[in-house]
């Protein structure tokens, strides 16, 4: 017999049925033929054991004695079960493909209920169970076999489903009072199966109405629903059955089956073993839980150990078993054939695409997995395409090749790319070369969209064109490629164009660079002959190279040490920028000593201590100023340990993980205390009060339970999530009277009597992953799909934080003033926010996954980690500058006074206000005086007046001293835009929105206009301004001899004597937007609409090298250091520091498009830059890092020297070693 060209087995079968669809079903104990053979049994007729193991199959309710390491899932699904007893429903059972949910329902739930019932029916133990799953025809399935259990016709039950499928609850009933009188337990395995294999939506409908009749409608008096009902389906479809009414509350409350922990796969690794008499040698155990890892990862171990103890020479399972078998790839290869060859032949050309795009060339030119979307491999396909790419994952799905999850596909282990000769010699290796351009296009394209099309990641050169080329086979080829994506075209489109514009300005440089060439042939003879030439060039070749390594060195430190190297080989520009880039850097340093993950983070209260814990089971103390670990780690339990707290008095950590225990250690004795009994596996979540005296701690069953610490007793068990099984994340409130947990709601109680203060707050669409109060007690910060900030006063949400929405966070962490929120999330990022303002500030600090952060007390360093065993301290203070706040509107104007003990600020509200520099603090009442917004503003040179211009037509000078008004020029109510006094301090110069830019000597009340010098050109207005900014600015030369005014796109020097132009025009292609001279008076710098600054030659009106390009919208200001030797650029998408000699971008972007900054000026002594920002506030950045003595800070901050073996490693060859931090 067959279906669909498959045989049936039908030996044993009592019955057979014809349905509807024509569809054959044979069914024997409960399961159909159409579900296919089940595997071997474990024990044999005789008694012999074959395997403990099951292989790719999953474990049937016959093989409950060798499935280990869930027993945790099986208590909890069972006790989901015993409340649907009373709460009425269905419950469904999620998680990704080969994460083992069949097996835990066929070998851990059923087998618990037939010995012992459920909690609250041990009645259950005698209910008649069916167990299957749905085919090309669901309805006939069920109808056979209720029918079956129920002693009725099977024709008259199927004729029943397809008239009113709600009847089903009446032949449910009947299948379970003939055999008890409880209720029928109905599992429906492989859900997903309806969607896939049943082609007719109507009969999809039909199956699941019936289903939740019998789950919730009753026909006895006492309306008890019929059955109990539990769904198995795969969580990528999760969404398909949410579609459906009647399963949207049951899968928004689904049971969700994760990744087993090490402890668990180490159980279900050696325990099979040990009760079939054998046992697996450690080293074999060691290799398995490092090779196989993840939620689809069960199959493939029960596999490789199945082909393992088939194969074993002795009494123990031993490596050299293992390897006899070939390891995991042997066995994947033949699964993956048997895969392929189900396919027809479209869906094998289909196939080849899916894995095509499921791997990718790494920078070892060696294929990778990739995940990918599932959205992205359907795009753009049509019906039967997309049909064929279904059938594909499905198919290798099946043999546990790949993991489905809700949104995404990818290989179920990488061992697959080399292990399946199809795949490895043919599709992988014919397509390797335009893959690996692919890879490089894919990624170099996210990192564009993601900073905001900056125009420094786009393709130049070879790679430009290896990128075209392998486009255009790509669209040559489409069954053996996917399409590029809409970034990917628009990434290409944009190098193309730039490379264009680039062409055509090499070409008008040619000569010139014909001419340099000759020279430095002719040059490069001459230092050959000469020999000390000949070692000064070496040296500078080495140093050149140390310098570019240092910048691509992961740890701060070898990267600070190589920069400074770099320097003392030869004191060049190049290793000077390295310097600066080494110092520019926000991370300090890296802990490492983990072996594996960690996983939680805290500093204690004087901030001179680490703590750590992680997936090595070990707690580790570091010495933050030294960086280095103190004394050997402390071994916490058996398994992966979850979190830490500290008390508040910093003398006892707290640790939690997967041992059933909380654990208590002293930190000056650096030894284990007490270890207080959890009650559950999984402690998720450990809280101190602040007074020392009561410790909380979350269960993986969902409850909190509180100790007090002098009796070492629990007082009391919180439950205060409904329906939530996972782990529940707890703190204490800085005055100790609350205790906050939250799960998926926040939920608030006295800390005193364990009493709940009002309801749940709800906000969160997911599990909270962190919660944490602010200092002052007032604010709650929560994490999960975003951050929410929480009031706490009066229990209700104040708002959220703009994190993103395809990101999940999964830590939080306030300073110690409550200014700032540090977050990490699944992406590997850190963001500081500002709280005040609800928006990020500094640059993103980005590492491999965040899943544990922390403030140090003072507020200056952050401690990240995660999916890595190294911790990164980052500098917080440098990055994020310090606020000045007071306006209530837009600064549009911030400038220091010559001294640099004062800072003035004016803006949008009307104001002059002036500020301590050192203090912060406002000095003396706001001036007023201005009936429009004040858009510009400087200081005379001797500090005694400082010059405003507003959009009320005025310019007004102020008399610092007074700090009141001295004059009021009127200026025909003309816009004028830029100010600057002259360097003898007895001229003003400003330019305005029509008109030649006006010199006014200072107290007259004339001006002399500079001729020619209009501006026939303006902007959009801005903000506030009604009549319009212009894109006329001024500046003095430092001499004084010499004015540049912005004209359109141009600049134009006027003699300040006879007022005559100097030269010929310079400029740019767009509107001039800033402009500035270098302290020296030799350069000026310029920045412009077409989003590049420039750096000019005064004297030769020429540019200076390259246009800087890394900004992505107008250049708004331009402003040099005192030195001369960097240089600070604002545009839209943030601030920029670049070094003048090089004129390269210094470390990152000090703040991005969020902050808002609208105009710069560096303090006098170069240490501090002062950012007016949109929002209200002036931002301070301190720059020390730039001014120092950079050798010796490096070294410093390093704290340690280059070694020998060190330079031997890193100095090319020639440079004696030296040392460099003496």
């Amino acid at each position: 017999m067959s279906e669909g060209g498959d045989p049936i087995d039908a030996r044993g079968a009592f019955g057979v049925l014809i349905g509807d669809h024509g569809t054959q079903i044979n069914y024997y104990y409960g399961r159909t033929a159409t579900d296919g053979v089940a595997p071997p049994p474990l024990v044999t007729v005789s008694g012999e054991i074959e395997s403990p193991y099951r292989g790719l199959a999953a474990f049937e309710e016959r093989d409950a004695a060798f499935y280990c390491g869930r027993e945790i899932a099986v208590d909890q699904v069972l006790e989901r079960m015993s409340r649907l007893l009373t709460d009425h429903g269905l419950l469904v059972v999620s998680g990704a493909s080969g994460a083992g949910k069949s097996s835990l329902l066929r070998a851990g739930v059923l087998p618990r209920i037939r010995g012992a019932g459920l909690a609250e029916a041990p009645e259950a133990r005698d209910w008649p169970c069916l167990v299957f799953t749905p085919g090309p025809a669901p309805l006939d399935e069920l109808a056979v076999r209720t029918a079956a259990l129920a002693g009725i016709d099977a024709i008259s039950v199927r004729t029943s489903l397809e008239a009113g499928p709600a009847a089903f609850a009446l032949t449910a009933r009947q299948a379970a009072l003939r055999q008890s009188a409880g209720r029928l337990l109905l599992v429906v395995d492989q859900f997903e199966q309806l969607f896939t294999r049943c082609p007719d939506p109507r009969e999809q409908r039909a199956f699941i109405s019936a289903l939740h009749a019998a789950a919730t409608l009753g026909h006895d008096v006492r309306q008890i629903p019929a059955a109990l009902v539990v769904l198995v389906v795969r969580a990528d479809f999760e969404a398909r059955c949410a579609d459906h009414p009647p399963l949207t509350d049951a899968v928004q409350n689904r049971y969700l089956v994760t990744a087993m922990t090490r402890r668990q796969l180490r159980t279900a690794i050696t325990e099979p073993a040990a009760r079939a008499g054998s046992g697996v040698d450690e080293a074999l155990v060691e290799i398995l839980l490092k090779e196989v890892r993840g939620a689809g990862s069960l199959p493939l171990l029960s596999h490789a150990l199945d082909q393992a103890w088939r194969r074993k020479a002795g009494e123990r399972l031993t490596v050299a078993d293992y390897e006899r078998t070939g390891g995991i790839e042997g066995a994947i290869a033949a699964s993956a054939q048997n895969a392929y060859e189900r396919l027809t032949r479209e869906q094998r050309d289909a196939a080849r695409e899916v894995f095509t795009r499921l791997s990718a060339v790494g920078d070892d030119s060696t294929d990778i997995a990739r995940r990918a979307e599932q959205a992205e491999l359907f795009a753009g396909k049509g019906a039967s395409q997309s049909r064929d790419i279904s059938a594909v994952l499905e198919s290798f799905a099946s043999e546990r090749l790949l993991t489905l999850a809700a949104d995404t596909v990818e290989l179920s282990h990488e061992v697959l790319l080399n292990a399946w000769p199809l795949l490895r010699d043919e599709w992988l290796a014919e397509t390797r070369t335009d893959r690996l351009a692919r890879t490089r296009l894919q990624v170099r394209a996210a990192e564009w969209v993601g900073d905001n099309r900056d125009p420094s990641y786009l393709y130049r050169g070879n790679l430009l064109q290896a990128a075209l080329n392998a486009a255009a086979r790509t669209a040559e080829a489409p069954e053996r490629h996917l399409s590029l994506s809409r970034d990917e075209q628009d990434f290409l489109l944009a190098s193309r164009r730039a490379h264009r514009r680039s062409v055509r300005r090499r070409r008008a440089f040619v000569a010139f660079l014909m001419a340099l060439i000759m020279v430095l042939g002719v040059v490069t003879v001459v230092a050959y002959r000469a020999g000390d030439e000949a070692f000064r060039q070496r040296d500078t070749a080495a140093s050149n190279q140390v310098a570019v390594q240092s910048a691509d060195v992961d740890d701060p430190t070898l990267a600070r040490l190589q920069s400074v190297a770099a320097w003392r080989i030869n004191p060049s520009p190049q290793s000077r920028y390295a310097m600066k880039v080494a110092a520019a850097r926000d991370d300090i340093a890296t802990l490492t000593g983990h072996d594996d993950w960690v996983l939680g983070v805290t500093f204690t209260p004087d901030g001179r201590t680490l703590a750590s814990v992680g997936d090595d089971n070990t707690l580790r103390l570091w010495d933050v100023a030294a960086r280095r670990q103190i004394g050997d780690p402390l071994t916490v339990g058996t398994g992966p340990v979850l979190t830490v707290a500290i008390s508040h008095d910093g003398r006892t950590l707290a640790t939690g993980g997967t041992d059933d225990a909380i654990h208590l250690w002293s930190v000056a004795g650096h030894r284990h205390v007490a270890a207080l009994k959890a009650g559950a596996e999984v402690v998720g979540s450990v809280a101190f009060s602040p007074d020392g005296k009561m410790l909380a701690n979350s269960n993986g069953d969902g409850s909190v339970r509180l100790w007090n610490l002098a009796t070492r007793r629990q007082v009391a068990t919180l439950r205060g999530h409904p329906g939530h099984t996972g782990s529940v994340e707890v703190a204490f409130s800085p005055d100790g009277r609350t205790l906050v947990t939250a799960a998926k709601t926040v939920q608030f109680w006295d800390a005193a009597t364990y009493r709940k203060l009002g309801g749940p707050l709800t906000g969160h669409t997911d599990q909270v992953s962190a919660v944490k109060f602010a200092p002052d007690g007032k604010t709650l910060a929560t994490a999960g799909e975003t951050v929410r900030l929480w009031d706490t006063t009066r229990r209700r949400k104040l708002g959220t934080l703009p994190t993103g929405e395809d990101t999940y966070i999964t830590s939080v962490s306030f300073t110690w003033d409550g200014s700032l929120l540090a977050s990490g999330d699944s992406d590997g990022a850190a963001r500081l926010w500002d709280i005040a303002a609800r928006h990020q500030v500094g640059a993103t600090f980005s590492s491999t996954h965040v899943g544990a952060l922390d403030f140090a007390p003072d507020g200056k360093t952050l401690a990240t980690a995660g999916h890595s065993p190294a911790i990164r301290l980052w500098n917080t203070a440098r990055a994020v500058g310090t606020p000045i706040r007071g306006h209530t509107g837009s600064v549009n104007a911030v400038v220091y006074s010559p001294d640099g003990r004062t800072i003035v600020t004016a803006g949008n509200d009307r104001t002059l206000r002036f500020w301590d520099a050192r203090t912060r603090r406002r000095i003396g009442r706001p001036l007023t005086g201005h009936t429009g917004p004040i858009i510009g503003a400087a200081y005379s040179p001797d500090g005694s007046l400082v010059a405003t211009t507003s959009g009320d037509g005025t310019l007004r000078l102020w008399d610092t001293r007074t700090r009141k008004q001295q004059d009021k020029i009127a200026t025909e109510r003309k816009v004028y835009v830029s100010t600057a006094f002259s360097p003898d301090g007895t001229t003003l110069a400003i330019a305005g929105e029509t008109g030649p830019v006006r010199l006014w000597r200072l107290g007259q009340k004339d001006s002399t206009p500079i001729p020619g010098a209009d501006n026939p050109n303006y902007l959009a207005p801005m903000s506030g301004v009604a009549s319009g900014p212009t894109s006329l600015w001024v500046a003095f030369s430092p001499d004084g001899r010499a004015l540049a005014a912005a004209h359109g796109d141009e600049v134009r020097l006027w003699d300040l004597t006879t007022h005559q132009q100097i030269g010929r025009p310079f400029g740019h292609s767009g509107l001039l937007t800033a402009m500035a001279f270098a302290p020296d008076g030799t350069k000026l710098a310029t920045g412009s609409k077409d989003e590049t600054a420039r750096l000019w030659d005064v004297a030769g009106h020429n540019l200076i090298g390259t246009p800087l390009t890394r900004h992505t919208g107008a250049v708004d200001a331009v402003v040099f250091s005192p030195s001369g030797d960097t240089l600070a650029t604002l545009a839209g998408d943030g601030v920029r520091l670049w070094d003048v000699a090089t004129r390269q971008q210094i470390g990152t972007p000090i703040a991005d498009a969020a902050e808002a900054i609208t105009m710069l000026a560096f303090s006098p002594d170069g240490r501090t830059l002062a950012g007016a920002s949109a929002h209200g506030h002036v931002r301070l950045w301190t720059l020390d890092h730039l001014v120092d003595d950079l050798p010796r800070r490096l070294c410093a901050e390093a704290g340690r020297t280059l070694t020998s073996a060190e330079w031997a490693q890193y100095v090319p060859p020639g440079p004696a070693f030296r040392e460099i931090c003496p």
